[in-house]
């Protein structure tokens, strides 16, 4: 994998290992002895990636090439609802989230009637909150 760079200060075409040895500041003869085992992993000395010497010119022709020979594009995969998410909140239609109150399910013999009938139906969750509610449920909820 010999690839042919062109040094931007002096206008010459360095191959990989000279890139190599000025990227890595070390001197050619041990950049040129430590560049082939570095460049099958696509980085330089430094631990730096190898610029690529393709260049593309119009990539819709690219991927139109790729759609005629069978081969699909390439999309970004869905992200998912967690699923306590769907089933503990809702939007409002202002982008609010509404939740169910607290400390309602067991042992309300201990609260008194005051609490209860405070606690009672849906409350809108904190604004603090809501960021968390918004990561879990990318793209809303019904």
């Amino acid at each position: 994998m010999l690839c042919a760079y062109n040094d931007t200060e002096s206008g010459a075409f360095l191959d990989s290992d000279q890139a190599c040895a000025r990227d890595s500041g070390l001197p050619a003869r041990t950049a040129a002895t430590i560049a082939p085992r570095f460049h099958a992993y696509g980085i330089t000395g430094t631990g730096r990636p190898v610029r690529a010497a393709v260049f593309v010119r119009n990539a819709s022709a690219v991927r139109f090439a790729g759609a005629a020979s069978g081969q699909k594009e390439t999309k970004m995969p869905k992200l998912k609802t967690k699923s306590g998410v769907k089933k503990r909140f809702k939007f409002t239609a202002t982008g609010k989230v509404k939740h169910g109150v607290a400390g309602k399910r067991h042992r309300l013999i201990s609260h008194n009637a005051k609490y209860i009938r405070q606690n009672r139906g849906t409350e809108v969750l904190s604004e603090a909150d809501v960021a968390h509610v918004r990561l879990w449920a990318p793209y809303g909820l019904k």
